[in-house]
């Protein structure tokens, strides 16, 4: 099945030949990932058989709330904070990061958010900035692989 046609199926709530995975990260992940399967960004993409090919236009709607640590929660109520970089690039990430105290890669519950979330078709895989430039190698892959290799209805 192609992207296309999987994208669709879900959105739509019905089953795909697997879930739709998307990724996203910050600079750094993204080039420590690339750098780790000896690819650039679009290899890496290919590698996970990634399903998106992001254009994201600039929020125009209302503002956001703010919390007493300054991060504005978001349209998903996840507290975000703009971040700059020692390189001098700018981000705004996540406040907090699901998976940043996991320690072994049973810790990273891909696998269970796809029984609970996927149950009736209709999820995408596609943690964005959940992956912070401190989260382990390890863990990003084994989320990855995880919703590549366990996703499939």
């Amino acid at each position: 099945m192609e992207s296309r046609e999987r994208v669709m199926l879900a959105l739509g709530h019905q089953r795909p030949d697997r879930v739709p995975i998307n990724f996203r990260g910050v600079p750094r992940v993204v080039e420590t990932v690339s750098q780790a399967l000896g690819t650039d960004y679009e290899g890496l993409l290919q590698h996970w058989g990634v399903d998106f090919r992001e254009i994201i236009p600039p929020y125009i709607g209302p503002s956001f709330a703010a919390r007493e640590d300054g991060a504005e929660v978001d349209y998903w109520g996840v507290g975000r904070s703009l971040v700059e970089h020692a390189d001098g690039g700018r981000d705004v990430m996540v406040s907090y990061s699901p998976l940043k105290d996991a320690t072994t890669v049973e810790d990273v519950e891909t696998r269970r958010t796809i029984d609970v979330l996927g149950e009736n078709g209709g999820y995408f895989f596609s943690p964005a900035h959940r992956f912070q430039a401190d989260t382990p190698l390890e863990n990003i892959f084994a989320a990855f692989d995880t919703a590549v290799e366990y996703g499939r209805y």
